[in-house]
């Protein structure tokens, strides 16, 4: 996939079916950070109390942050209209 900001129309070239089955082929690959990354959070950050706070505060928005992207690879970003 290429960036096409600021193109006219008449440089944009359509994209055939196979880019819409290999976006989903890449999505449904992606190896899923969210749980491991929680998981080390909270062994590293329980073995090194007191510290282990800092630990679990800086870790705390990554993790949310992975889970949310490992969510969003689940959900497929194609939308279906249906001429009436």
């Amino acid at each position: 996939m290429e960036d096409v900001t600021g193109a006219t129309v008449s440089e944009i070239i359509p994209s055939g079916r196979d880019d819409v089955v290999e976006q989903l082929n890449a999505a449904g690959s992606a190896f899923r950070w969210g749980w491991l990354t929680l998981i080390v959070a909270l062994i590293l950050g329980a073995a090194t109390l007191p510290w282990g706070l800092i630990v679990w505060l800086v870790a705390a928005p990554h993790c949310v942050r992975l889970r949310l992207r490992d969510s969003s690879l689940n959900k497929p970003n194609i939308k279906v209209s249906v001429a009436a």
